[in-house]
């Protein structure tokens, strides 16, 4: 049992793991309803014993627990950007050495560049670790595009409740994500997402477009569109998959579920 009630930060929070749960409630029983990275920073609404309630970037609040958590240092200033899909952040600038945390694609830290794609980075809780970046990915000029490619590097992360990272996502997380590291801010739940961009037909949808999936009362499933067709989503695992009935990759509960187009790019 861990006891952190001394803990009363003024400056807000960093998350200091690789991936952090946020829960609907102060309890580790209650449902995940979404994640926050390392480094990433958290506004304090409110707390409850080792429990704080938190509102992230995307203005979602929900629980973390203490354990998750620092309290943002002074002269906080991440300049390097992990562009990888998963890492390790370890103890000194050699793979065989202990591993200190994960590090999944968008984390930002304080780090200062070494030889062969090394980087010393510094932790939210101060200390000092080495992280082996990825050689740099040639990306589409066309931002359409851009997103699709961005998404392809999820194909075959599997299906979390919550999840918004290569570790594990649910659809909107996905979604939310993909944007996300594209520049593109949008909402955590499909609901929500379905609620931002122009309305369009299904016959006139492109590359970087949202599929909303659901039926009359609710929407529950969002991906992104190829064409008026294919569209890449998770279910149980990210994948590419077809509205037509004479393709292979088609699910037919999707063609019945489709809802609503939405141009989230002009």
């Amino acid at each position: 049992m861990y006891a952190f009630s001394s803990f009363h930060p003024h400056n807000g929070l960093l998350i200091n793991s690789g991936v952090a749960n946020i829960y609907a409630d102060p309890a580790f029983h209650s449902p995940v309803i979404t994640q926050g990275i390392l480094g990433e920073s958290l506004e304090i609404l409110d707390s409850r014993d080792d429990w704080f309630r938190v509102r992230q970037w995307d203005n979602y609040e929900g629980w973390i627990y203490r354990f998750f958590v620092v309290e943002t240092p002074d002269h906080w200033e991440p300049d390097f950007t992990f562009e990888g899909m998963r890492g390790v952040v370890y103890s000194s600038p050699n793979e065989d050495t202990p591993s200190i945390r994960q590090c999944v694609t968008g984390v930002k830290l304080p780090g200062v560049s070494l030889q062969d794609h090394w980087y010393q980075v510094r932790l939210p809780d101060q200390e000092v670790g080495y992280i082996r970046a990825p050689r740099s990915l040639t990306m589409p000029q066309e931002l359409s595009d851009r997103i699709l490619y961005t998404g392809e590097r999820f194909l075959g992360t599997s299906y979390v409740w919550g999840g918004k990272t290569a570790l594990g996502c649910d659809c909107s997380g996905l979604v939310q994500t993909v944007f996300w590291l594209n520049g593109i801010t949008l909402p955590r739940d499909s609901h929500q997402q379905a609620e931002r961009g122009i309305g369009i037909s299904r016959e006139d949808t492109g590359p970087g477009d949202l599929f909303f999936f659901g039926d009359q009362d609710a929407i529950t499933h969002v991906g992104i569109a190829y064409d008026n067709n294919r569209f890449l989503h998770c279910a149980g695992y990210v994948r590419i998959n077809s509205l037509d009935s004479e393709a292979e990759d088609y699910l037919p509960q999707y063609a019945n579920a489709f809802q609503m187009a939405k141009r989230i790019i002009n």
